[in-house]
């Protein structure tokens, strides 16, 4: 238990109402007025367990009565455990007021202060920082997929891939995401691919079990729309660098799984189709 400072701030006078010739409107300090403190604005008890500032026991303390102090409240140490109490200089008869203990700042951590009571509940010490746990990591690779905050997915490619001389649907090894059941996503995606003009490429989605989506295609100059696993095929007419992007929804049913970009050639050829580093897609989950 310890004892706490009160009073020996610039706001601790005694002020009384001036001579009566002057319709009490002069305030004046008041020297050698004892006060006495109080658990409690009105009624209440007394606190008789007082320190002055020498320590020596005392009940009351007495407003300065002499030099450029002159009704100035000392500084007195009050009951073990107070925080707050009532200062009175009317004999007991108010009225009080509220005075904080000064030292409050410097040693309470986190108090919960009750006027009646003058207890302090639930004080904590903190030694180091608290230390937040990490979002889950939805993939293994952590460096390319996962969780950006608890509600956004993010995947992104971090090396070029080539397949060639296969037409057959296959998840790309960086666009995969796992999503939760009964949730629904917000989905870009943004694809920058290179063929031969024989393989071109065609791309679909992978949903979980008893998901929906449709996307808004907008690789064309008045967009499409494609509805769940539906395969788009991208022809291409040079060696150049193509790109493609998708917005949309994933409405995710009862069962939770994986949301894949998916692709393959679209006509089998030796030379490759390449999906090229920093594509991406972002699930933002809104229900």
């Amino acid at each position: 238990m310890a004892r706490h400072l009160f009073c020996d701030t610039p706001a601790d006078f005694i002020i009384a109402a001036g001579d009566p010739a002057s319709g009490g409107k002069l305030a004046v300090l008041r020297g050698d007025m004892p006060v006495t403190f109080w658990n409690a604005d009105t009624a209440g008890t007394q606190y008789v367990d007082l320190l002055n500032a020498a320590g020596a026991a005392v009940t009351s303390v007495n407003s300065v009565n002499t030099g450029g102090d002159y009704g100035y409240i000392p500084k007195l140490s009050g009951p073990d455990n107070v925080w707050v109490m009532w200062a009175d200089a009317n004999g007991g008869f108010g009225p009080r007021f509220k005075i904080v203990a000064t030292d409050a700042d410097l040693t309470l951590s986190k108090a919960v202060l009750t006027d009646t009571a003058q207890t302090i509940a639930d004080v904590k010490t903190f030694t180091a920082l608290p230390t937040i746990p990490a979002t889950p990591i939805a993939n293994t690779d952590a460096a390319s997929k996962g969780y950006i905050d608890g509600r956004t997915l993010f995947a992104r490619k971090t090396a070029d891939t080539a397949r060639s001389s296969t037409t057959t649907l296959a998840n790309d090894p960086h666009l995969v995401v796992a999503v939760v059941a009964n949730a629904t996503y917000v989905v870009t995606v943004r694809i920058g691919f290179n063929a031969s003009i024989t393989g071109d490429l065609k791309n679909a989605f992978a949903l979980p079990a008893g998901a929906t989506s449709r996307m808004f295609v907008t690789a064309t100059a008045l967009g499409y729309l494609v509805d769940n696993t539906a395969t788009d095929i991208w022809n291409v007419s040079a060696t150049n660098t193509y790109a493609v992007g998708y917005n949309g929804l994933l409405i995710v049913g009862g069962t939770a799984g994986n949301f894949a970009f998916q692709w393959a050639q679209n006509v089998s050829d030796a030379g490759a189709t390449n999906v090229l580093t920093n594509s991406f897609m972002t699930l933002q989950r809104v229900a």
